[in-house]
């Protein structure tokens, strides 16, 4: 079930099931593409588009026709895009790309305060994915090397 009051997500515009399909191919169209992974929320589909260095649009078509939408940092800083609180409601986004490609939809006609007077908590040198691979292969080496260095001492 979609939590309409979600302080991260906007939930105000509906897609009628004739247009999921249309909809997913003009978002496409624009550099949307399907996430290696997402959570469920019932969606149909669910597509993402990298915008700046530390950020992404995340959508999707959830099967009741509601379009959930936020803005998150991507995957590449993974401790800031898996926590919420740097993520806030795409709903001017998901409005002017629905009137840009002139999509027919239905919409809340008073939309949370979160989706007017959006909260952006930018995460504060968030760490990119690579330092956290590359950190993890550096003590794994180093361990490794001290089990080796242990066992020659043994002998």
């Amino acid at each position: 079930m979609v939590n309409n009051q979600d302080p991260h997500h906007c939930h105000c515009f509906i897609l009628h099931k004739n247009y999921f399909q249309d909809f997913r191919e003009k978002l496409e169209s624009i550099g949307f593409r399907e996430p290696l992974l997402q959570e469920d929320h019932g969606q149909v589909y669910g597509l993402t588009k990298r915008l700046t260095e530390d950020t992404q649009i995340h959508v999707k078509v959830i099967n009741n026709g509601i379009i959930e939408a936020e803005m998150e940092y991507p995957p590449d800083y993974p401790f800031a895009h898996l926590n919420s609180e740097h993520s806030y409601s795409a709903h001017d986004e998901i409005k002017m790309i629905l009137n840009h490609f002139r999509m027919t939809y239905t919409f809340k006609i008073e939309p949370p305060l979160t989706c007017i007077m959006r909260q952006i908590k930018k995460a504060i040198n968030p760490t990119p994915a690579k330092v956290i691979v590359g950190g993890l292969v550096l003590a794994g080496a180093v361990g490794a090397l001290l089990y080796f260095l242990s066992k020659d001492n043994e002998e």
